[in-house]
């Protein structure tokens, strides 16, 4: 998405995959959040070695996550309970399923400008529904 500097917030994390052997295994997320798609973070993972892997999940769901166990289906989210500074986060999909540990107060300074940009309950006045209805219809938008 190209959108000027100050129309998105980044940042990028250090967290931790948990293999099914229970190995620990540090990786980045790199989160994004666009003014224009004002529902939506991004979370593009990488462990340096594999190809990357990106996936969109509800602001709102992540930031419920943070305080209460959240989410059914793929993405799940729920405080780690004894551990303050983190929390876990599970993603499903057909290829399998990925439990993650990650940073709390990093990922909550995110959400934080995320909704200094935005704030919630204005999500959709800052959407260009026209544009997006054309993007569903095959148009490709502007």
């Amino acid at each position: 998405m190209t959108e000027p500097a100050e129309h998105k917030v980044s940042s990028l994390l250090v967290l931790t995959v948990v293999t099914p052997g229970k190995r620990h295994i540090l990786a980045t997320a790199l989160m994004r959040y666009w003014m224009s798609d004002p529902f939506a973070v991004s979370m593009e993972f990488s462990d340096g070695a594999s190809p990357s892997v990106t996936w969109y999940l509800s602001r709102d769901l992540l930031t419920a996550g943070l305080a209460t166990p959240s989410g059914e289906g793929d993405v799940k989210i729920r405080p780690f309970v004894g551990e303050a500074g983190i929390f876990h986060m599970t993603l499903s999909s057909a290829d399998g399923e990925v439990q993650l540990w990650v940073p709390r107060p990093e990922t909550a300074v995110f959400l934080r400008k995320t909704y200094d940009m935005v704030p919630y309950g204005q999500e959709s006045s800052f959407m260009d529904l026209d544009l997006e209805i054309e993007k569903l219809l095959g148009g490709g938008g502007k």
